[in-house]
């Protein structure tokens, strides 16, 4: 008896959990946005120009990324850093041991958007080839921006145990965007690219 009892607060606790989870998670249905999507914005004192062709260097990622130490350019040969076709593989560590993706730029606009798929996920949680980032530029004045930052699954081809593990990673995610956004924020506004 004591065992039964056991087994059922055990699942009712883990269906809590579960609900839980998705009901708080960072990802999910946003206003202006057709799909889930983790989001994180931060408004710069800057030109978008400026924080466009910032971002479009790879290079820079060792200055405002509080989790990838550096990226390499793949087929620098064939395309420029930051163009549709680009594609670059981040490194948490140094020593490029561990933790690393790669990147391909699908789609940019200049001063408006940049979209990535992330692939060849390795060491991290979310592992589906089917995850698509964007940085969205948005022009306040001719001194001002506001930049996004969005993590999202193709949602024709993603799977539901990909939608769970994007609930439960962007608890992870988000804050690591919201830093990498004050960065990128304090760098720009503090120097001309």
């Amino acid at each position: 008896m004591n065992t039964l009892r056991l087994f059922f607060c055990t699942l009712i606790v883990s269906i809590l959990f579960f609900i839980l989870l998705l009901v708080f998670s960072p990802y999910g249905k946003q206003i202006g946005f057709d799909q889930k999507v983790l989001v994180q914005k931060v408004d710069i004192n800057a030109p978008v120009e400026q924080v466009y062709n910032y971002l479009g260097n790879s290079d820079h990622a060792k200055d405002w990324s509080s989790f990838v130490h550096h990226i390499s350019l793949l087929n620098q040969s064939d395309h420029q850093d930051g163009t549709v076709g680009s594609i670059r593989r981040c490194f948490k560590n140094k020593n490029e041991r561990g933790i690393t993706w790669d990147e391909k730029t699908l789609i940019n606009i200049f001063n408006k958007k940049r979209r990535l798929n992330i692939f060849n996920i390795n060491g991290l949680l979310v592992t589906s080839d089917h995850l698509l980032t964007e940085q969205i530029y948005h022009s306040i004045g001719s001194d001002r921006c506001q930049l996004s930052f969005t993590l999202f699954l193709e949602t024709e081809k993603s799977t539901w145990l990909d939608e769970v593990k994007m609930y439960a990673a962007s608890y992870f995610i988000a804050p690591i965007f919201k830093t990498n956004l004050e960065n990128i924020k304090r760098i720009n506004e503090n120097s001309k690219h």
